[in-house]
């Protein structure tokens, strides 16, 4: 049931444009280009691969 919970908290928050939400910070990823990635420690096929629950970069 938690879990649940959890994912109608991310959906509001996504819904509103909350900076904060995971989706929308998962998505500023997918825009940055390989080399700023590089500089925070991530890879593209990291990025592609996405939170668990959501579909990958577009």
């Amino acid at each position: 049931m938690k879990a649940l919970g959890d994912d109608v908290v991310e959906l509001s928050r996504y819904l509103a444009a909350w900076p904060s939400s995971r989706i929308r910070q998962w998505q500023a990823l997918c825009d940055l280009d390989d080399h700023l990635l590089a500089d925070i420690g991530l890879t593209r096929s990291e990025v592609e691969l996405g939170p668990a629950s959501h579909t990958t970069c577009k």
